[in-house]
């Protein structure tokens, strides 16, 4: 099934991990973006007379790239290995190791994830806080050690406004423009113009101006290009103002969904988060009437998806253990996950506006911790669940579960107790009166 003017233009097409081609568009979105440009080789000078770096962000502007692209660099050019973390994964290591044994001697550190993997959960501030103190001191105290450190955007005025010093000189701003990063633009929008024949397309009109006044959602101009080669007849609404990105995106996987049954499996790699031939899940398989040769059968998957050897941990499965994550080991089976986060919290969307209670039942915890809220909860890259929805999601995962006290000031558990509170108080005053 051939998706938009870009469905077979691409070349570099592999035979992937779980049975899939796919692009290679290297370990991450943007990897071809990265040349060493002069932010690279700035942050890579800086490293050399201080020990930690915050390279901050939104989503799409290049973090995680930028991030192991200055650790690798900067340890090569100065004889020591490297190291790249989820913050999760260090949480974990300060509670089991004396901190002066959490890190290995000689090491340049990259770490990421903070927050959250695709949103920030609420829940997950002080864990956060906790883990990025205990890294600073350890920056401080420990001369054979370096960090570079990736935060979205978000996450970094939280942490600086909760008290984590952050020094100019110790910062690396990748939503600032440059020159460079205007002319990858530019070039990425004329690589998308020059790979469609319809003189009447949208993607006729782009300009660097265009793209970069699109701000609905906090994301990248690079990304915003790269998603709209995924269907040039996303363009338009990309560029509404009413629309942009997420919607753009999300009204295109509900139309994937819709034009085929092989597309019907979307819901299924959206819950995991990946998918794993070797490990097909059955029971989630089943809730949405989905088998697993829809997979093998879906070849326009190809442009969505990257392979992955190791799954970032979980936030929820430090309390419970939640059937829907894979469990690690020793020799991961190599994987495939949507190539960009955007993707995947925009394919959630789309599954949660059509299965909202199968999303709920079913879904890993961690993503309906971060991209689900109650009405009135403002966030760009969430969606709303009504209160039956809320009350459902709450029964149905976590009412008389150990994780349920560690989510008290999560907005979905918060706004139901003080629904129920604000009924009390009413029925009481029934009573009395």
């Amino acid at each position: 099934m051939a998706i938009g003017p870009l469905a077979h233009c691409w070349c570099n097409r592999l035979t992937g991990p779980s049975g899939f081609s796919y692009l290679k568009t290297g370990d991450s979105e943007s990897a071809k973006m990265i040349e060493n440009p002069e932010y690279i080789r700035n942050g890579i000078h800086q490293l050399k007379s201080r020990n930690k770096l915050y390279i901050i962000g939104q989503l799409g502007n290049s973090v995680s790239t930028s991030g192991k692209k200055i650790t690798e660099e900067y340890a090569n050019s100065n004889n020591m290995s490297y190291e790249y973390y989820n913050y999760l994964d260090i949480a974990k290591k300060f509670s089991e190791l004396r901190p002066e044994k959490v890190f290995k001697l000689n090491t340049a550190n990259f770490i990421d994830g903070w927050g959250g993997l695709w949103n920030e959960n609420p829940c997950e501030k002080q864990i956060t806080f906790d883990t990025m103190v205990k890294v600073v001191e350890q920056s401080q105290t420990i001369e054979k050690l370096k960090f570079v450190i990736g935060l979205r955007t978000e996450i970094g005025k939280e942490l600086e406004r909760r008290g984590i010093q952050m020094e100019e000189h110790e910062k690396l701003l990748l939503d600032c423009s440059s020159i460079y990063k205007r002319e990858k633009v530019k070039e990425e929008i004329e690589v998308l113009q020059n790979s469609c024949s319809n003189e009447k397309c949208g993607c006729k009109s782009l300009t660097y101006e265009r793209v970069s006044g699109i701000n609905q959602v906090p994301i990248g101009n690079y990304l915003v290009v790269r998603l709209m080669s995924l269907d040039h007849t996303m363009i338009l609404d990309f560029l509404m103002r009413e629309v942009g990105p997420l919607e753009a995106m999300r009204n295109h996987f509900e139309k994937l969904m819709e034009e085929g049954q092989i597309w019907q499996w979307l819901p299924y790699f959206v819950c995991l988060g990946y998918y794993d031939k070797d490990q097909f899940r059955h029971d989630i398989a089943d809730g949405f009437n989905i088998s697993q040769s829809m997979f093998l059968h879906c070849e326009s998957i190809a442009k969505y998806i990257k392979p992955k050897k190791e799954l970032a941990p979980l936030w929820s499965t430090r309390f419970c253990c939640d059937p829907h994550v894979k469990k690690q080991d020793n020799n991961p089976s190599d994987v495939v996950v949507f190539w960009h986060t955007f993707l995947y919290i925009c394919a959630f969307h789309a599954c949660f506006k059509k299965y909202p209670k199968q999303m709920l039942r079913f879904c890993n915890l961690d993503a309906i911790l971060q991209l689900v809220r109650p009405k009135d909860y403002h966030d760009p890259l969430t969606i709303v669940a009504d209160d039956k929805e809320v009350d459902f999601f709450y029964n149905e995962r976590l009412k008389n579960r150990a994780i349920v006290s560690s989510l008290s000031e999560h907005p979905l558990v918060k706004e139901r107790r003080n629904r129920r509170k604000s009924r009390g108080i009413k029925t009481l005053f029934k009573k009395h009166a």
